[in-house]
């Protein structure tokens, strides 16, 4: 099977996950996929157009099952197993996911902590998520959050500038649920 058929095929067959925040290192990911090789000009838009729209899907998905699962646990109808699933799907995400609460980071998935240059969830939890974010960015990020709350739906995706444990500046692609 080819590849892009078999990560999309991956990627539906796993799409049963809880995320708030979806971070993708858009220039990395461009500079580094191996089908963008040897593609013209042309059909690299189209090529990453394609890869977005996969990606809101599954990041849609996720934000669904996410708050049905959140819903579940509210009443304890889900079983211990199927939390470890949900929790074993983000694990192994190649997408970074950061789940908060409160102000407070609860949850970060490895791609996270990689993303961020954290050496455990401990280092990257002492920052509250505003605190990654570029101060030049913060009504753009607040904004996401709001249109969330406001809906009840997961929030459209913008280019949002974070800070990494190192102070290196990141762009990420950032949707919110």
């Amino acid at each position: 099977m080819p590849l892009m058929k078999r990560n999309l095929a991956n990627i539906l067959n796993t799409a049963s996950g809880a995320g708030i925040f979806a971070l993708l290192p858009l220039k990395a990911w461009a500079q580094n996929t191996p089908a963008m090789s040897g593609t013209s000009s042309y059909e690299q838009p189209l090529f990453f157009g394609i890869a977005l729209a996969i990606v809101f899907i599954w990041s849609r998905v996720l934000i669904s099952e996410y708050r049905h699962l959140c819903g579940q646990l509210d009443d304890n109808k889900v079983s211990l197993g199927r939390k470890d699933e949900y929790r074993e799907m983000l694990n192994v995400s190649p997408d970074a996911v950061l789940i908060s609460d409160d102000h407070r980071l609860r949850y970060a998935n490895p791609a996270a902590l990689k993303l961020f240059g954290a050496a455990s969830f401990d280092v990257l939890a002492e920052n509250r998520p505003i605190d990654l974010v570029d101060p030049e960015q913060l009504d753009a990020a607040r904004a996401l959050r709001q249109e969330s709350l406001r809906t009840g739906r997961g929030s459209n995706y913008a280019i949002i500038r974070h800070a990494r444990i190192d102070g290196e500046m990141i762009e990420t692609e950032v949707a919110c649920a």
